[in-house]
């Protein structure tokens, strides 16, 4: 329709004709996952966080507002998500933790690893598959 007027420059009826295919995209592949039961909440969330931490507190079609865990309001437009590589730490309903721990030189890294390995055992936050792994992993 905007080639059919000749006031209206061809490289704006592209850029237009570009945004309007890809907002369409977008919000009609966030319509179909929300039909199939995917939850596209937390889906806009990972998308608008594009790599920082936070919740989505509001969204708009240029940009997301989030808050941080430690309540700094963030804003983030929408055109930094597309393309990038996205993490979501709350998809899964469980997630594996490294812990790292130090031990004098002059301390028995045998008797360390039995005492750790005790401690995890009896921790019944701590799944038995995969199976905890142990090791030591630098000499500092």
């Amino acid at each position: 329709m905007l080639e059919k007027h000749d006031k209206i420059d061809a490289t704006l009826t592209y850029f237009f004709a570009s945004f309007v295919r890809c907002a369409l995209l977008a919000v009609t592949v966030i319509a179909v996952l929300g039909q199939f039961g995917v939850q596209t909440a937390s889906l806009i969330t990972v998308l608008g966080a594009a790599g920082q931490a936070g919740t989505i507190k509001e969204l708009n079609l240029f940009f997301s507002v989030m808050a941080t865990p430690d309540n700094i309001r963030i804003t983030v437009p929408n055109s930094n998500v597309w393309g990038s590589a996205l993490r979501n730490f709350s998809a899964n309903p469980t997630r594996r933790v490294d812990i790292l721990a130090g031990i004098s030189f002059d301390d028995d890294i045998d008797k360390a690893m039995e005492v750790t390995r005790g401690i995890v055992a009896e921790d019944d936050r701590i799944h038995g598959d995969p199976e905890p792994f142990l090791a030591v992993m630098a000499m500092n």
